[in-house]
C-alpha cells in the first residue's frame, strides 16, 4: 500500500492522463473505503477530506484499473477525489 496526499489535477491538465475526476462519497463511517473510479487505468493522485474538512493520509491498494481501497486509521466519513 502506497499513502497519498497529493491534490487531483484539474480536468485537462497535466500529459496523458485526460484530467478525469471521480468524487467518491463515503457517508457510512468506515476505516476503509472501497472507491469503483472506472478509469480503465490506475488514478494518479487521491486526497481524502473528512466530512469535518481535515484532509487525511490513507493507505492506497489499487485492486484492479477501475477499483481502488483506501484504508485509514479509525472510522471516517467524507469524500475521495480521485484523479488520473
Amino acid at each position: 500500500m502506497v499513502a497519498e496526499l497529493r491534490a487531483p489535477a484539474l480536468a485537462g491538465s497535466g500529459s496523458g492522463g485526460g484530467g478525469k475526476l471521480y468524487v467518491h462519497t463515503q457517508s457510512a463511517a468506515a476505516s476503509s473505503w472501497t472507491v469503483p473510479h472506472n478509469f480503465g487505468q490506475y488514478p494518479s493522485a487521491v486526497l481524502v477530506r473528512l466530512d469535518s474538512g481535515e484532509i487525511v493520509e490513507t493507505d492506497r491498494d489499487d485492486l484492479d484499473l477501475n477499483t481502488t481501497v483506501l484504508t485509514m486509521v479509525g472510522a471516517r466519513s467524507g469524500i475521495a477525489e480521485v484523479s488520473v
